[in-house]
């Protein structure tokens, strides 16, 4: 299980990877991490506006003439001032990126391909579809799109003298008797 920390810098370093899987943590954490970042940003760029907003109000009742358009275009531009503007517009293309790629690794988890996304774009009922599959468990073993997320979960034997067998050994066994199945399969026919 990954932690909310190296859940951000595991997304943050990984935007343009759209292979593998991604644990639910990864997804949940980073989702979580970006959803407070973006809370305290617009709340910190619409304050200025909102104070312009009372300030209006105060000085309507008040009676002063009050030049909304000046004073109000003067906190936008403090707002949006400087290297802000296009730090913020590279971090934002960044995590689109970040969130897109966990998103389809996550879906890799479930099994399915990363062309599930666009099931948010349906109206009303598609961006609950794509909730669904964020939150249903992933394979817990090997699928399509590559080995469970932090590895395999280790085998465990109930003898405690006994070595477990390497997970290796019990797939390649597995394919050779598969292999050995369809061969019989085809003599028969």
């Amino acid at each position: 299980m990954m932690g909310p920390v190296d859940a951000t810098i595991s997304c943050m370093t990984k935007p343009f990877r759209w292979r593998g899987r991604a644990a639910p943590s990864e997804y949940w954490w980073f989702a979580l991490a970006l959803t407070i970042f973006w809370i305290v940003l617009i709340v910190a760029v619409a304050w200025p506006l909102l104070m312009i907003a009372a300030e209006a109000e105060a000085a309507a009742a008040a009676g002063v003439p009050y030049d909304i358009a000046a004073m109000s275009q003067a906190r936008v531009d403090a707002v949006f001032a400087g290297a802000a503007t296009p730090i913020l517009a590279v971090f934002t293309i960044w995590t689109s990126f970040a969130s897109l790629a966990v998103t389809v690794r996550r879906l890799h988890d479930t099994g399915r391909s990363g062309w599930w996304y666009w099931i948010s774009l349906v109206p009303m009922v598609g961006p609950i579809i794509l909730l669904i599959l964020m939150i249903i468990p992933g394979d817990s073993g090997r699928n399509d799109y590559g080995s469970p997320p932090g590895g395999p979960a280790p085998v465990r034997s109930s003898l405690s003298d006994v070595p477990a067998v390497p997970r290796a050994n019990v797939d390649a066994a597995r394919r050779a008797e598969e292999a050995r199945a369809l061969r019989l399969s085809r003599m028969n026919n």
